[in-house]
């Protein structure tokens, strides 16, 4: 099973100031969806919700 930490090094300049969508804390992480749909999470959120992106297939990605 993969781990936040085992996720590649993909990163992206942010165009804004993203924040969390579950906190509102600077997000570390971006899911982005099959669908086109994006969620932002920080560290912590990242990694309560990974298991549950893992199964839905979700690329998730570094935010610089």
């Amino acid at each position: 099973m993969h781990t936040v930490a085992d996720w590649p090094a993909q990163t992206e300049e942010p165009t804004a100031p993203d924040r969390c969508d579950r906190c509102s804390a600077a997000a570390k992480f971006k899911a982005v969806f099959a669908s086109g749909g994006e969620l932002h999470f920080c560290g912590h959120h990242a990694h309560e919700h990974e298991a549950k992106l893992l199964e839905q297939d979700v690329d998730l990605r570094a935010v610089a």
